[in-house]
């Protein structure tokens, strides 16, 4: 058992020497956008793997409270009572008060997601408790794309929409490809037992409008090549100039790939904090949930500020890129503009036939009545 043990270890040593042996190698003879070949091929590799999986996470969100929000605690409630009829406002009106003083003096958010690869995308969903009643809850559907998340099987938002809020979280616990998702990249080993390499490099504009971080400011990955190029941390900064990160505290193992059992999240949208459990872990079967349907028509709202109308279309394969998604509004908004222009050039021709008409058969009554 222990000669097992140490040959384990030996094996290990040595595959890990040898990717970053390929490694040093590619950065001068092998790389793609600057990044090594070998690199390239582990981090796609281990997202293949985590596509045919299927995982469930126990959740739970801490939103602190906010002092401004506690000094105009009633009169954020007494506007919300009005937007109601004057018969409904006592019967909302509880319900209105915990949800608003949940939101001025903090609140946690407790619920289990179930994430399914699809082999070329992921299904996500749960059961989301309602803020300041968490004993109701609400459902909620998506399937997430590497440029946006379909909600409800109706509209697509940008992640900053996202029920986590964190594309970051994504790249950790469904092993998606960092470099898929970031430009101007670079890479440097670190450690004294050079095990890790650190792959910077800003977030590509999938958030479009929105933004989760700085568009000056690089994400910090961390990448552990001895778990197969596992990610262990993401340092990240938001637009307002706060530093987070994404921590792996625990590691699980399923079928020989390294997971996360235990990952923390700190510095979040609203200075939130989120913590994820991995407690289970199974075959997928790649097989959409029963409440996905293909081919439906959806409204993308990736390119439009929050209350505009955004761009339908009937869903396909992979969400258009936010260039095609451009192209595809700007083409709508002519085409109202022709069709509107072109009913403009036919009303007046026929407002004139049809005042005619009427003319003539007025005079031709006249004419009648004399004879």
């Amino acid at each position: 058992m222990a000669g097992y043990f140490l040959l384990n270890q030996y094996v290990c040593f040595l595959s890990v020497s040898l990717l970053l042996a390929l490694l040093t190698l590619n950065s001068a003879v092998g790389q793609e956008r600057g990044v090594p070949s070998a690199l390239v091929s582990v981090l796609r590799q281990r997202e293949q793997d985590c596509l045919r999986l299927e995982t469930e996470w126990d959740w739970t969100r801490d939103v602190p409270g906010d002092p401004a929000a506690v000094r105009r605690l009633e009169q954020d409630i007494q506007r919300a009572l009005q937007s109601h009829p004057p018969a409904e406002r006592a019967k909302v009106e509880p319900d209105i008060r915990r949800m608003y003083s949940a939101l001025a003096y903090g609140y946690r958010e407790r619920t289990r997601w179930v994430l399914r690869g699809l082999g070329d995308k992921y299904a996500f969903w749960g059961d989301l408790p309602v803020i300041g009643n968490p004993e109701v809850r609400a459902p909620y559907r998506a399937i997430i794309y590497p440029n946006g998340v379909l909600v409800d099987g109706r509209i697509v938002q940008p992640f900053a929409q996202w029920v986590l809020h964190e594309p970051v979280l994504l790249i950790v616990m469904a092993g998606m490809n960092p470099l898929e998702l970031l430009q101007d990249v670079q890479v440097s080993p670190i450690g004294d037992n050079q095990r890790s390499v650190i792959v910077q490099g800003r977030m590509k504009e999938v958030d479009a409008p929105y933004s989760n971080y700085a568009s000056d400011k690089p994400l910090r990955i961390t990448i552990d090549l001895s778990k197969g190029g596992a990610v262990t941390s993401i340092r990240f900064t938001r637009p307002e100039g706060r530093v987070g990160e994404v921590v792996v505290r625990e590691w699980k193992r399923y079928r020989g790939l390294w997971l996360p059992g235990n990952l923390v999240l700190r510095g979040g949208a609203w200075g939130s904090s989120q913590e994820l459990d991995l407690v289970n872990v199974r075959d997928s079967s790649l097989k959409h949930p029963e409440w996905f349907r293909e081919r439906a028509p959806v409204t993308d709202t990736r390119l439009v500020p929050p209350g505009e109308e955004g761009v339908a279309y009937r869903l396909s394969e992979q969400l258009p890129s936010l260039q095609e998604l451009e192209a595809m509004r700007t083409r709508a908004t002519r085409g109202k503009g022709a069709v509107r222009s072109s009913w403009w050039r036919i009303i007046p021709p026929l407002l004139l036939i049809t005042i005619g008409v009427l003319w003539y058969w007025r005079l031709r009554r006249a004419e009648g009545r004399k004879a």
